[in-house]
């Protein structure tokens, strides 16, 4: 089909996991172990992180409603037994949105879904 914008080479496999990693920015996440920011806007492709797990990911979840003056968080899963938390470094001037590394954790398990629950604490509770 057409080439347009948003749109994967035809080499590139499709998503296996999509989240909104802010209002603006989806992230998504594949056979490739990589996880790629989108701008939910325009549909454009803004940065990725090209060796965020050694294989498939399956799940990834945010976070970014959650975590008040925190920021936005993401969390993937992938078949090679790895849980990443990950932080959304907002676009700058020259650059454009990324993701930071913040947590790594490993398992011998085959991950193939994921699930987040945020308690709130407020002052004084």
């Amino acid at each position: 089909g057409p080439k347009g914008r948003g749109c994967l080479p035809p080499d590139e496999r499709p998503p296996a996991a999509a989240a909104f990693a802010s209002e603006d920015v989806l992230a998504s996440g594949g056979a490739s172990g990589a996880i790629e920011l989108w701008d939910a806007g325009s549909g454009e492709r803004l940065s990725q992180a090209a060796a965020a797990h050694a294989s498939r990911i399956k799940c990834l979840v945010s976070t970014f409603r959650s975590c008040g003056g925190g920021g936005a968080h993401l969390s993937s899963a992938s078949t090679d037994g790895s849980i990443r938390l990950w932080r959304l470094v907002a676009a700058g001037a020259s650059e454009p949105a990324r993701l930071e590394s913040l947590l790594l954790l490993r398992t011998s398990l085959r991950l193939t879904a994921l699930c987040a629950s945020l308690v709130s604490h407020q002052a004084g509770s």
